[in-house]
């Protein structure tokens, strides 16, 4: 909100912990289904590269198989 004091507490850095660990490990990951096909986003910045590999699931849901970033020097 404009204007709104910005406060980060232990609860909040609880929670960022938690988010981090849970998009670096199963089931957030999927495995990939070798005949299906792939769907990559990229995207890239003055200061960085990133790009996200993923597949639709049986449901039309698209799950992320890797990720990867990096930092332009």
């Amino acid at each position: 909100r404009k204007n709104a004091k910005f406060e980060w507490n232990d609860t909040c850095q609880n929670a960022f912990e938690e988010f981090k660990r849970l998009l670096a490990n199963p089931p957030i990951l999927a495995y990939p289904n070798w005949d299906a096909d792939f769907i990559i986003h990229c995207d890239a910045s003055h200061s960085g590269l990133g790009a996200i590999l993923s597949q639709l699931d049986d449901n039309n849901n698209e799950r992320v198989i890797a990720y990867w970033s990096r930092v332009l020097s």
